[in-house]
């Protein structure tokens, strides 16, 4: 089995984007299987790709090797463009389509950097059959992604609230803005009447500025 890690520099050369999976040929058909995600890269971000999931192909093409499939995923190696993955569910065998979008393997540096010492360590305990090493590197790579996902859950909760209480604030905001709208026409209305009523009276009363009399009209 030969694992793979789209775009990861320690692994081959002259990649400068990613979509984050890394996978290796299985079983005698050499069936492409996802063998893990990077954290926060495009795939997992997607949350339609797991590990055990089949690739069957990229763009519309049926591929049938790694080697193929990974030059179909790199392409032209410009962030931001699309790839369309199709894939087979391990769990339910349904076959879907999932587009992705590349990023700069800059982008993810860090995480690329942990996932691929992770990959070496593996690589290394299979080359020497070394079951317990493996298994250990295996539970490592599955322990720091849990936590990392814990963190992100963490902070998307937070932002949820904070877009609550914005949005609240918002509500309010409005809610206040029309109270006062109300206010000023109520006094609008209020020093309309009032002035009516003192030109009435003034229509009726005529003032005698000699006499400091008044007199009707």
């Amino acid at each position: 089995q030969r694992k793979i890690c789209v775009g990861s520099d320690s692994l081959f050369n002259n990649s400068t984007t990613t979509v984050g999976v890394m996978f290796e040929e299985s079983g005698p058909d050499r069936t492409v299987k996802i063998d893990n995600l990077m954290f926060g890269g495009p795939a997992y971000r997607s949350r339609e790709i797991c590990k055990g999931d089949f690739i069957l192909g990229v763009d519309r093409m049926q591929l049938y090797s790694s080697d193929a499939i990974l030059a179909a995923l790199k392409g032209n190696q410009v962030p931001g463009t699309s790839v369309r993955m199709t894939i087979r569910k391990a769990d339910t065998g349904v076959v879907k389509d999932v587009v992705l979008h590349r990023v700069l393997t800059a982008e993810v540096a860090d995480m690329r950097k942990m996932f691929d010492l992770f990959t070496s360590i593996e690589n290394r305990a299979k080359k020497k059959n070394d079951k317990e090493t493996l298994q250990e590197a295996e539970q490592a790579l599955a322990l720091w992604t849990d936590m990392l996902t814990e963190e992100q859950e963490k902070d998307e909760r937070c932002l949820k609230g904070v877009e609550e209480v914005q949005g609240d604030c918002d509500a309010w905001l409005e809610e206040l803005i029309m109270i006062l709208e109300k206010i000023d026409l109520r006094n609008w209305l209020s020093d309309r009447d009032r002035a009516s009523q003192e030109a009435g009276v003034k229509q009726h009363l005529t003032f005698v500025p000699e006499s400091g009399t008044c007199a009707k009209g």
